[in-house]
């Protein structure tokens, strides 16, 4: 019973911070801003649907839902705005380590502000059916018998918030790549991603477009150089900045600046660390950028008359710009 009355106590403050205008059939718009990637539109819609057991996110409503995750060290911190023209803005603070309470606990406070007899568990009761009681009559008086104390009822189980498991978000990504490690001359090219994000884990795949450099080299004369490479790697993501471990992975195309020389074709792998900085402008577009630093694992080289006359540095940098987009 004290489970109880603390619950209907909850209800009737974020009741009153709602203005009592909260009720069973209202419908809201609904914007999430959560850079750290724990909760997004779809998954938060599914989430409050299980509690008030009815669609409720409309395109346009006169009752507007916000939420907005940001990060406190290791503690999230997700705030709810609820407002409406017929009602002062309400708001409601949420703190968690976990992403899965943090979630929950954020479905569960809007579910409330949008029927407050969800945190009872029960559909409110019609006026017409509080009606009084008939007490029974005292009996008379008599001598006085033992009677057997009854065992006091187990106290009711608390409001659960029901977990939900992080799901997976996919990101198209595209910008300019700059890597001296297997060229003859550094240079800029396109490079298209697609980042695959679990939970605080993200696997990489990105592909590099070919480019024909012309240069001279002595002894060589004028070459023709076409770079082809790939990248796989792993990251960790810490809040906006990613810690990874990546592999180029490419050849070097070489011959001699004329049509009918045959192509010579060395090929490059480079292992190395790499820090990512992801910059999020809504919940679905957001600036990357990377800094890698590869280590020749094989270095493409070219041969003349037996002897090596150009060979790739042991140790490369790459420079990363770009927009990333979700799917």
């Amino acid at each position: 019973m004290a489970t109880r009355a603390l619950a209907v106590c909850l209800v009737a403050a974020w009741a009153a911070l709602s203005n009592g205008a909260a009720h069973a059939g209202v419908v809201a718009t609904l914007a999430v801003d959560d850079p750290t990637g724990c909760i997004d539109d779809a998954s938060l819609d599914v989430d409050v649907r299980g509690h008030v057991q009815r669609a409720w996110v409309a395109t346009s409503a006169a009752v507007r839902v916000v939420v907005t995750v940001r990060r406190d060290g290791a503690v999230r911190v997700a705030t709810v705005d609820v407002s409406g023209s017929d009602r002062p803005e309400a708001r409601r603070v949420i703190r968690g380590q976990r992403c899965v309470d943090v979630r929950g606990s954020v479905a569960l406070a809007i579910a409330v502000a949008l029927d407050p007899w969800v945190a009872l568990g029960e559909p409110p009761v019609p006026a017409a059916d509080l009606r009084p009681v008939a007490r029974p009559r005292p009996p008379e008086a008599s001598a006085p018998t033992r009677t057997r104390r009854r065992p006091e009822p187990a106290p009711e189980p608390a409001i659960r918030i029901a977990s939900v498991e992080p799901t997976a978000s996919w990101w198209l990504h595209g910008g300019t790549r700059l890597n001296a490690i297997a060229a003859l001359t550094p240079i800029s090219r396109l490079e298209i991603g697609l980042v695959v994000r679990y939970a605080a884990v993200e696997a990489m795949l990105e592909v590099v477009t070919p480019f024909t450099v012309h240069t001279s080299n002595e002894p060589l004369g004028r070459l023709e150089s076409v770079e082809l490479t790939g990248t796989l790697g792993v990251c960790g993501a810490l809040g906006l900045w990613r810690l990874c471990g990546a592999a180029d992975v490419g050849g070097l195309m070489v011959r001699e600046d004329t049509s009918t020389a045959p192509w010579k074709f060395a090929p490059s792998i480079g292992v190395g660390p790499r820090v990512g900085f992801v910059f999020p402008l809504t919940s679905r577009l957001a600036l990357r950028a990377a800094v890698g630093v590869p280590i020749g694992v094989v270095r493409p080289e070219l041969r003349s008359a037996g002897q090596t006359v150009w060979s790739a540095p042991l140790v490369g940098v790459t420079l990363r710009v770009g927009v990333a987009v979700r799917l």
